[in-house]
């Protein structure tokens, strides 16, 4: 893999430079590092034709680098900010499932109820699978197992921008017929996570799910630039967003027919990295017991076990994954990523050295995904206290990091 290969080759060339300089402090020299990382891979893909970038990292809580790279909008010549708003697709699921396992916790729904325990049939006609109905679960929506097709179509985009609430965009999953079984295979589908929140939304009954997300944005996890997309309002820091034909960029018109404006729950969220590192944070530490005013211990440790209904790694909203064994990082990594039409991210969690890494650039075409799940950023930041060992570490796990193939499959 070329990827990899450059980044081995970047992280020898600069030892000698990082580890001779006595008066940089060892976090220091991680950053200093991992900026060249990032430089070469901006310089390397698409063609060198990645707008901009902005990556973060987080050790035990604590924010030991965020930065940004690049231009926030190439017209205009504006440099990208750190606190940059961009969009974070698909990570959205993973706040859904949190918004419904906050309900879950303080009893009000069930996961493994069919949900038409929570929906009428006008809001969603039975599901037949070899001529009988089936029952559908909340879990196997957030485990991608229900049988419902990926979605959308190029038909939908744009169709239901002033759908006010999650039951009104159930216009899309209605009359869509399963692919398989509920609970017998896997599907990536849009389409799922949004009839979830339509769930939620019954369960709700006085509020919508766009309210009972930012209730749990604001008033939970404290985050003050993480918000549904709302194309009226006015959004500081907002990058452009970029498409390529991998030769040309193009502006992708802001917000064009961007489907997630229709898609809330399946991938609505605009953001900051360093408020993804305080969500990420929020997960990790319901995880260990350290923040049930969140979750619950045992129901982030639910969402982060894979359904093993099929061979993917997907668990409650979350891809959970073993990587190389001997990694500075940890042998495992809880990540999502998501892609629009304009942006990409992705949001890594090491459990086992409490390191988290995010990212986001402004060109969906970008593979940020890739770079940050290879694992050479989280590498050494995990190894800030020990850098005379960390960095044959890096090297070894990172030219051993090829299971990831799955991973592309996720957007």
């Amino acid at each position: 893999m070329r990827l990899t290969i450059n980044l081995t080759l970047a992280t020898i060339i600069l030892l000698p430079c990082v580890l001779g300089d006595n008066d940089r402090n060892q976090t220091t020299a991680a950053v200093l590092m991992a900026r060249e990382l990032v430089k070469s891979f901006l310089n390397g893909t698409v063609n060198g034709l990645t707008p901009g970038l902005v990556i973060g990292v987080s050790v035990k809580g604590e924010q030991k680098w965020l930065e940004g790279f690049g231009l926030a909008n190439i017209e205009n010549n504006v440099t990208m900010s750190s606190e940059a708003a961009m969009q974070i697709g698909s990570i959205t699921k993973s706040y859904t499932v949190a918004v419904a396992s906050r309900l879950l916790d303080n009893g009000k729904l069930s996961f493994d109820a069919p949900i038409r325990e929570y929906l009428s049939y006008d809001d969603l006609p039975d599901k037949m699978w070899n001529d009988r109905v089936v029952n559908i679960t909340l879990r196997q929506l957030f485990q991608m197992t229900s049988g419902f097709p990926a979605g959308p179509s190029e038909e939908e985009l744009g169709t239901c921008l002033r759908c006010r609430n999650q039951t009104g965009r159930l216009a899309f999953v209605r009359d869509r017929d399963l692919e398989f079984e509920p609970g017998t295979n896997f599907t990536y589908s849009n389409y799922g996570t949004e009839l979830a929140g339509a769930v939620i939304e019954k369960v709700l009954q006085n509020k919508t799910f766009n309210d009972a997300f930012t209730e749990m944005v604001r008033d939970i996890l404290r985050l003050n630039n993480t918000a549904m997309i709302n194309t009226t309002l006015v959004t500081p820091n907002l990058a452009s967003f970029y498409t390529t034909n991998m030769e040309t960029v193009y502006n992708s018109g802001m917000w064009n027919d961007i489907f997630l404006n229709d898609f809330h729950a399946a991938g609505g969220i605009i953001s900051t990295i360093s408020d993804v590192l305080v969500y990420g944070q929020a997960w990790l530490d319901a995880y260990y017991g350290r923040g049930e005013h969140f979750l619950k211990q045992s129901t982030v440790k639910e969402a982060w076990t894979p359904s093993g209904v099929t061979p993917s790694p997907y668990g409650l909203g979350w891809v959970i994954q073993n990587v190389t064994d001997n990694r500075p990082s940890g042998n495992q990594v809880v990540w999502h990523n998501g892609g629009t039409l304009g942006c990409r991210s992705i949001l890594a969690i090491y459990p086992e050295t409490e390191v988290i890494v995010a990212a986001s650039v402004n060109l969906v075409e970008s593979p940020i995904d890739l770079f940050v799940l290879e694992g050479v950023i989280a590498d050494l930041f995990a190894n800030i206290t020990r850098m005379d060992t960390s960095f044959t570490n890096v090297k070894t796990a990172n030219v051993k990091s090829s299971n990831f193939e799955w991973r592309k499959t996720i957007f």
